[in-house]
C-alpha cells in the first residue's frame, strides 16, 4: 500500500500542479483582462473628457456664431436704414434739381424778355428823342440822354447777370448732388 499511496500522492501532486497551472493561466488571463478592462475604462473616460471638451468647445463657437450673426444682422438693417435715408435724399435733391432747372430756364427767358424790351424801349426812346427833338438841341444833352438810357441798361443787365449766375451756382450744386446721387444709385 506503501506504493499505492506514494502514487496516489503523485497522482495528486501531479493534478494538483496541473490544476495549479491551469488556475495560474486563469489568473494571469483574469489580471490580463482586469488591466485591459482598466486600460479601455481610462481609455473611454478620456474619451468622454475629449468628447466634453469638444461639446463645450462646440457649444462656445455655436453661441459666437449666433452673436456674430445677429451683429450682422444688426448692422444690415442699420446699412438698409441708411442707404434708404440716402435715397430720399437724392431722391429729394433730384426733384429740387429739376425744379432749379425749370426756374432756371424760366428766369433765363424772362432775362431775355426783360434785356429784349429794355433794348426796344431804349431803340423806341432814343427814336422818338431824335424824332421830336429841335434841330437846334444842342449834342450834349443828347449824349447825356443816350448815357442815361445806357447806364440803365447796363445795371439792368448787371442785376441779370448776377441774378443768373445766382441760380446757375444753385444748378451746379444740385448737379453735384445728382453726381453724388447717381454714384449711390448705383449700390441700388
Amino acid at each position: 500500500m506503501g506504493g499505492t499511496l506514494n502514487d496516489a500522492l503523485a497522482r495528486l501532486h501531479k493534478k494538483h500542479a496541473e490544476v495549479q497551472a491551469v488556475v495560474n493561466d486563469m489568473h494571469s488571463m483574469l489580471k490580463l483582462e482586469v488591466e485591459e478592462g482598466q486600460q479601455r475604462k481610462l481609455q473611454m473616460t478620456m474619451q468622454q473628457q475629449q468628447f466634453e471638451r469638444q461639446k463645450r468647445k462646440w457649444a462656445e463657437e455655436a453661441e459666437d456664431l449666433r452673436r456674430s450673426i445677429a451683429t450682422s444682422a444688426t448692422v444690415a438693417r442699420e446699412n438698409d436704414a441708411q442707404l434708404n435715408i440716402s435715397r430720399m435724399r437724392i431722391d429729394a435733391a433730384q426733384q429740387e434739381k429739376a425744379v432749379l432747372q425749370e426756374t432756371l430756364r424760366e428766369r433765363e427767358q424772362f432775362i431775355s424778355s426783360v434785356l429784349s424790351d429794355k433794348e426796344n424801349t431804349f431803340k423806341f426812346k432814343v427814336q422818338e428823342f431824335v424824332k421830336y427833338q429841335a434841330p437846334d438841341t444842342d449834342e450834349a444833352s443828347q449824349r447825356k440822354f443816350s448815357v442815361d438810357q445806357m447806364e440803365q441798361i447796363r445795371m439792368a443787365s448787371k442785376y441779370l447777370d448776377s441774378y443768373a449766375a445766382d441760380v446757375s451756382k444753385a444748378i451746379n450744386e444740385c448737379n453735384s448732388v445728382h453726381i453724388v446721387g447717381n454714384n449711390i444709385s448705383d449700390l441700388r
